[in-house]
């Protein structure tokens, strides 16, 4: 055993150079799996603080154009296991110019003041001012079109006139899925500014966010709502387990590869 770590010893001095370029290799590669261990670990823990701060609605649910009214709403408000909700909120998808490309969005009406429930968090600029036509963007679609506070979108009126909707504010909404939902990106826009651009409120979609007292309790939940009605009058549903699985997706792809580099690095 002695002979071996002698010859060990020797080939080590004798060959200091590519000595030193091993133990480093090896040191720097076992800190990034270190690194990229700890990172998967840990991945969730940004998204839940960002959704804790936020308020974050566990589930939001989406109805068919027209099958919804008042007392639905009431009704869904008061099922056991919904603590808390927002108020019923209206979309309309169209289409807006930005940068000379004509692009599918959600026009998405806020409240006038920022909400108790699913609050955006603010990346850039501030909240709309009711009085004011103005937009502000989800995150997502500024990653794609570069979008920066300042410059604008225009929307088409339905009356074919163009409107240009300056932009005041970037934000993150902490339920929007990036990869599985059903709705084009967001405009945030004040009520007043939806209807000036398509007055007809009937044609408007409508949603709901919901608090609940067990967050896993979505599907059970969502299967309440479907069973006050005999007709389907809920379109889609968006549930908080997966917005977050989408949200640290890139995250997690990223930490996988340092993980594969890392180990076969050692190997080497």
């Amino acid at each position: 055993m002695n002979a071996i770590w002698e010859k060990i010893k020797a080939d080590l001095l004798r060959h200091r150079i590519v000595s030193v370029l091993i133990i480093s290799t090896i040191t720097i590669a076992a800190a990034l799996l270190t690194l990229a261990l700890s990172t998967l670990s840990n991945l969730g823990g940004p998204y839940d603080r960002l959704f804790a701060e936020m308020n974050g609605a566990h589930l939001w649910v989406f109805f068919k154009p027209g099958r919804v009214n008042t007392a639905d709403i009431r009704q869904i408000q008061t099922l056991p296991g919904i603590i808390a909700s927002t108020p019923r909120q209206y979309s309309y998808s169209t289409q807006v110019r930005i940068h000379d490309t004509r692009v599918w969005v959600t026009l998405r009406v806020v409240p006038d003041e920022p909400p108790a429930i699913n609050r955006l968090y603010f990346l850039d600029g501030r909240y709309i001012s009711p009085s004011s036509k103005e937009v502000v963007v989800e995150k997502y679609l500024h990653d794609i079109y570069n979008l920066n506070v300042g410059e604008a979108v225009t929307a088409t009126r339905s009356d074919g006139k163009d409107i240009e909707l300056p932009i005041v504010g970037i934000a993150y909404d902490v339920t929007y899925d990036t990869y599985r939902s059903e709705q084009p990106p967001y405009l945030y826009v004040s009520e007043s500014t939806l209807r000036n651009l398509f007055p007809d409120k009937d044609s408007w979609d409508s949603s709901l966010g919901l608090r609940l007292s067990d967050p896993q309790a979505v599907d059970t939940v969502l299967a309440e709502i479907e069973s006050l009605r005999t007709t389907k009058f809920v379109e889609s549903h968006t549930d908080w387990r997966d917005v977050k699985e989408s949200a640290v997706l890139d995250v997690q792809l990223a930490s996988i590869f340092l993980s594969a580099f890392g180990l076969f690095s050692i190997l080497a």
